[in-house]
């Protein structure tokens, strides 16, 4: 009797265990199909909140996705494209053909993806934000390997400054020639006052800057004694093609390289 017993307790034990496995796997299936769903749909401001421009909103997914106004996609994410109120609506996805009602819901039916549309409504005349293609006066931040961080101040020929902006000097978008020799520390240092032109909204809160052309760089520069430092003009003839330009401190004639913007 008690050998019955005993194999009636193991054979109990197997069947929990086994069901103990099933319900686990099942879980598992499902926290991993909630968390797909859930990275497929992120959203990242909640309806109303100000957004400023290069603020990531969410993720793209173009069976699911609609762009509004006000917004601009890079890859698999969602930008704002302006300073204004974030807007996002669902709309859900309607059926194919005729449901029958008349049957229960199956448990296995998932219910289907909502179309979402991203839109940012600018707020104008509130903020001064710069825009692409505009030259503005910059003053460095910060100095980084492949990079210079900059906060942008006002447009040039104008006196209103921006609103909190922030800009990225990429190497490769310090000058026109031997981009793969530009060296960052060489071109500009922190403080600086650099004349720059917007290339592209960047990422973020960045904006992308370009000091390519002649006539953009640093157009004021101190040096470790806080003296400003004057352009020791390049002759006429290698203006053009040179690859720094250096300034010069007029008490103690010392010299730095630097990427200077040059008369137009």
């Amino acid at each position: 009797m008690s050998s019955v017993t005993t194999k009636k307790g193991q054979n109990n034990h197997q069947n929990n265990d086994q069901n103990n496995h099933q319900n686990n796997h099942q879980n598992n299936e499902q926290t991993t199909n909630d968390e797909n769903t859930t990275k497929k749909s992120q959203i990242y401001f909640s309806e109303g909140s100000l957004v400023y421009p290069g603020d990531k909103l969410g993720d793209y997914d173009e069976l699911t996705t609609i762009l509004s106004t006000g917004v601009y996609r890079i890859d698999d994410s969602i930008f704002s494209s302006v300073f204004g109120a974030f807007s996002i609506t669902s709309t859900p996805i309607p059926s194919t053909g005729p449901e029958d009602t008349t049957l229960p819901p199956s448990p296995d039916t998932q219910p289907s993806t909502p179309i979402t549309t991203f839109r940012v409504v600018a707020i104008k005349d509130k903020l001064n934000v710069p825009k692409v293609n505009t030259v503005v006066i910059c003053r460095v931040v910060e100095i980084q390997p492949r990079q210079v961080l900059v906060s942008i101040d006002f447009a040039e020929g104008s006196t209103k400054p921006f609103s909190s902006c922030r800009g990225v000097i990429r190497a490769k978008d310090i000058r026109a020639l031997d981009v793969d020799g530009v060296v960052v520390y060489e071109s500009y240092r922190p403080n600086d006052i650099i004349k720059a032109l917007i290339i592209s909204l960047g990422d973020t809160r960045s904006y992308y800057l370009s000091t390519a052309k002649p006539h953009l760089g640093v157009i004021y520069a101190e040096n470790v004694k806080g003296i400003g430092m004057v352009l020791i003009p390049p002759k006429e003839e290698f203006a053009s093609t040179a690859l720094v330009q250096y300034l010069k401190c007029p008490i103690t004639g010392s010299v730095q390289a630097r990427k200077a913007a040059l008369p137009m």
